[in-house]
Parts: structure tokens; C-alpha cells; sequence
């Protein structure tokens, strides 16, 4: 009998290491984010020589280059720069580019700050998520899911469900790709490469008028279905502070009288706010606080996850 226990305990512990590493390493990528990423896969997509570094901060980075910036840089997240063969990777959701300087903002250092370095090597690199998920997610947005606490909204749905994988043609500050722009609208979408995927999550309206947003609703429709057949749509309606926007309070009954067809369904953003999710709007009155987003985000990914 004593082999045979011996056997049950060494496999009984085999088990428990395994599933001690397991929980390792899964804690490793949800406490520390710079796990997510493919290291391995980094790959470099363009080298900028600079003048000098003018200004860096926790959240932001200016530097003055004679060079032109290409439009890699607006479809790109990940800049690394290199002094004494020690690397910073710095991710950034905004640029704001003027003669002879570029200021990358709203953004952070995934490793660690560098501090007082006047003069570096920058590459502009192509740091992968690993998102190994089978549903693909699109999300089309203006600055609601883009900006401020609404940047969160993706990373906040991966987190609430791993077996997401999103897709896009740009990607945001954690790199997760995504369709549209701070400033973008039901026409622009349309004119954008739209890729396939299982779930589209559409936002957008705060830069429509009602006319233009009636016209482009079932157009926008019809190009996600004929990319995707198989694919399901949700619309938010857009987010309001209570105010008397005459354009967003008839986009967004537009949407709600809407008749849940076939492949498509309407969302009100509404539902997931309160009077604590207003006092903690900001500034401008219009975009909401990453707390009012990730309800919405977690909802959607249970949702997918039925």
C-alpha cells in the first residue's frame, strides 16, 4: 500500500504546483498590465532621429525632430527609447504635432520613467497584446470610449472576460485596436475599413446631427452585415449629462423607438447612470468618469459571454 499512497501524494502535489504556477502567472497579467504583452513579438516599425527631449512627465513626452512624423504614428500606441542600452516604452493615446515638435499625451510608462535624459534613440514599435480570445469584438467610437475614464473601456472588458479578442485598424493607449476618433461620426465610420468580427460595439453620435445619424444608421448596418453575417451589433445611445442637447435627446429616441431586428439591438447608456455617476463627470461636461464606463463595459462582456 505504501507505493501506492506514495504515488497519490506525488501526484497530488504535482497538481497543487501546477496550479500554483497557474495562479501565478494569471495574477502576474491582471496586478502588473506589462504582462499582457508579447515581448517576444516586438517589432520595430520606424526610427525618428530627435533634436532633444523638451519635456517628460508620468503622463506625456515632447521632443523637437526636424523629421516629419509619418501617420504611423496615429495608428500606433508604443514608443521606446533607448539611452545607455537602458529601454522606456512609453503607450500614448494622443499626438499633438507642430513644426519641428511632436507632444505625445494622455499616456503612460509601462516600465519605469526615465528621468533628466535630454537626448535618446526613439523607435516607434509594434508591442502585441496577447489576446488570445475566440470572439472577436469591434468596438466604432468617438472619444466617449476614447478619451479620459472612457479609454479604460476596453482594457475593462478584456479584464471581465478573457475570451474576448478585439480588432480594429487603430489601436488605443493599452493597444487594443478599435475603429474611429476622438472626433469621429456615423460618416466617417462609413468611409473607414471596417473589419470582421463576432460582436460590433458602436458608440457614436455626440458629432452627428439627427439627419445625417437617421441616413447613416441602416447604411452602417448593412456594410457590418455584409462584412459579418453572422455578426450581432449593440448601439449605445450617447451618453448625455442631463442637459437639453436637442441633437443627442433625438438620436438617441431615434435609437430607443428603434425595433430590435435580426442582428441588431440598442443599448441605453442611460441605464447604468446614476446621480454619483454625474457629480463625477468631468470637467467639460460631456464625458463621464471610467467608473460610469467600466459598468458598461462589464455588462457587455457578461453579455457576449452568454
Amino acid at each position: 500500500m505504501k507505493p501506492q499512497l506514495n504515488k497519490i501524494l506525488w501526484i497530488t502535489f504535482s497538481v497543487l504546483v501546477a496550479y500554483l504556477i497557474f495562479d501565478f502567472y494569471k495574477k502576474l497579467e491582471d496586478n502588473f498590465w506589462q504582462f499582457n504583452y508579447a515581448w517576444e513579438q516586438e517589432k520595430i516599425i520606424e526610427e525618428i532621429e530627435l533634436d532633444s527631449i523638451t519635456e517628460i512627465n508620468y503622463d506625456y513626452i515632447e521632443f523637437s525632430t526636424s523629421e516629419k512624423l509619418s501617420s504611423n504614428f496615429e495608428t500606433n500606441n508604443a514608443l521606446k527609447l533607448t539611452k545607455d542600452k537602458q529601454e522606456y516604452y512609453f503607450l500614448y493615446n494622443s499626438l499633438q504635432k507642430s513644426p519641428n515638435k511632436a507632444k505625445f499625451t494622455s499616456g503612460f510608462w509601462l516600465l519605469e520613467k526615465p528621468d533628466g535624459i535630454k537626448q535618446a534613440k526613439l523607435q516607434l514599435v509594434n508591442l502585441p497584446l496577447k489576446q488570445e480570445g475566440d470572439i472577436k469584438i469591434c468596438t466604432i467610437v468617438d472619444s466617449h470610449l476614447l478619451w479620459r475614464g472612457g479609454r479604460f473601456f476596453r482594457k475593462d472588458m478584456f479584464e471581465a472576460n478573457k475570451n474576448l479578442s478585439f480588432v480594429g485598424n487603430k489601436k488605443d493607449v493599452f493597444g487594443f485596436p478599435y475603429v474611429g476618433e476622438n472626433l469621429s461620426n456615423t460618416t466617417k465610420v462609413l468611409n473607414k475599413n471596417i473589419p470582421k468580427a463576432d460582436y460590433y460595439i458602436i458608440l457614436l453620435g455626440q458629432h452627428d446631427n439627427i439627419n445625417d445619424f437617421k441616413n447613416n444608421f441602416e447604411k452602417l448596418n448593412n456594410k457590418i452585415t455584409n462584412i459579418a453575417p453572422q455578426s450581432n451589433i449593440i448601439w449605445l445611445t450617447v451618453p448625455t449629462n442631463y442637459t437639453k442637447n436637442k441633437s443627442h435627446l433625438e438620436i438617441n429616441k431615434f435609437l430607443n423607438n428603434k425595433n430590435e431586428k435580426g442582428n441588431v439591438e440598442i443599448v441605453n447608456f442611460s441605464n447604468f447612470v446614476n446621480l454619483e455617476d454625474k457629480d463625477k463627470m468631468n470637467k467639460d461636461s460631456i464625458h463621464y468618469s471610467r467608473d460610469t464606463y467600466k459598468k458598461v463595459a462589464e455588462f457587455l462582456s457578461k453579455k457576449i459571454n452568454k
